[in-house]
């Protein structure tokens, strides 16, 4: 399904465009597939994050700017295993 896709937008053969577009040369494209919880997350600059738990249906953006942020303590790291905990 993945690669009907790609080729789907890049024709029959894609790896060609593909290489001399979009990446080096030998550019290889795959997917993982995983089974099981899985958590998403993304860390940002100055404690900005985001964590998406697919089977708890949470998703948490926590924002802070550069005026706002006033020493390390800001950067709230402790935020990702507070989400997680809401699941519990």
């Amino acid at each position: 399904m993945y690669f009907a896709a790609i080729q789907k937008v890049f024709g029959e053969n894609p790896w060609p465009y593909i290489s001399e577009n979009l990446g080096p040369v030998n550019l290889a494209l795959s997917r993982k597939e995983y089974s099981g919880n899985r958590v998403y997350r993304a860390d940002g600059y100055l404690g900005n994050y985001v964590v998406v738990d697919p089977s708890t249906k949470i998703a948490a953006i926590r924002m802070i700017s550069h005026d706002s942020f006033q020493e390390e303590n800001d950067n709230f790291t402790e935020f990702k295993q507070l989400v997680l905990d809401l699941a519990k």
